[in-house]
Parts: C-alpha cells; structure tokens; sequence
C-alpha cells in the first residue's frame, strides 16, 4: 500500500512537471545583461508539408532580437537550421547561428501549428552567447504580448 502511494505521488509529480508551463525568456549565457523584461512582440511563421519556418522578435530595455527558424516536422521534430539578429542601443548589430536544446511541436496540416522550445544562440564563433525559451505558442501573423508578471 505504501509503495502503491509513493509510486502515485511519484507518477502525478512527474506529470505535473511535464505539463508546466514553461515562461518565455531570453538569457545572457554570460550574465552580463539581465533581460528579465524582454517581451516577444511577434511571432509568424507556415507550414509547408514537413517543413515550418517561424520568426520570432523579441524586445526589451536594451533588448532587439529577431530570430528565424526552418523545422523538420516529424518523431521528434527538429530545428534544421535558425539564425538571429540582435540590434545593439549603439546601433551595432550582432549575429549568429542556432542550435535546438528541445523542440515542442503541435499542429496538424488543417490547422494553425504551435512551436516551442529552448534554443541557443550561438556567436560568430560558435560558443553559446544567448538562450530563448519559448512556450509552446500558435503561429500567428500578430501575436499578443503577454501578460506581466507582477
């Protein structure tokens, strides 16, 4: 009886944790720049038989990021290839490639594909600079911001 408990908390934590929302956010893998209050502003993207590209903007205090990506639907569906684009407060702009750390996809062929995940953006030189996690979202043309935290 004990152990038939254990295993019934054990299995309802696990679910729990695997139906959690996860938050948006944007992170500088060097602890430079705190980009708590970064916002995605859009978020677009279509589906093309076992292809889905999406773009993503995301801004901030000193924060101008855009990221594009092309994904392989399919078991598992992966990030074939992204890149990103952050403008500087100076002008400057920074640039660079992706890699996928996970991927969250849902959406048939009729409807309206949702995608998510947590990706890392990588320098000129191929060294993590930047992490984004998105929620699992509906690609749309516009997309709301949400909420604030309080």
């Amino acid at each position: 009886m004990i152990q038939a408990r254990g295993a019934l908390i054990g299995c309802l934590c696990f679910l729990t944790a695997c139906n959690a929302p996860k938050q948006l956010s944007v992170e500088d893998l060097n602890h430079r720049e705190d980009f708590a209050g970064a916002r995605i502003m859009t978020l677009r993207g279509a589906r093309d038989g076992d292809i889905l590209d999406a773009e993503a903007m995301f801004s901030g205090r000193s924060l101008l990021l855009t990221i594009k990506m092309r994904f392989a639907i399919g078991a598992p569906t992966t990030l074939m290839s992204g890149t990103w684009v952050r403008t500087l407060p100076d002008g400057k702009m920074e640039t660079g490639s992706m890699s996928e750390r996970s991927v969250s996809f849902a959406g048939g062929q009729g409807g309206s594909p949702s995608i998510g995940g947590s990706f890392d953006l990588l320098d000129a030189a191929g060294a993590r600079k930047y992490r984004v996690v998105l929620p699992l979202l509906e690609l749309r043309d516009r997309l709301e911001p949400p909420p604030k935290q309080p």
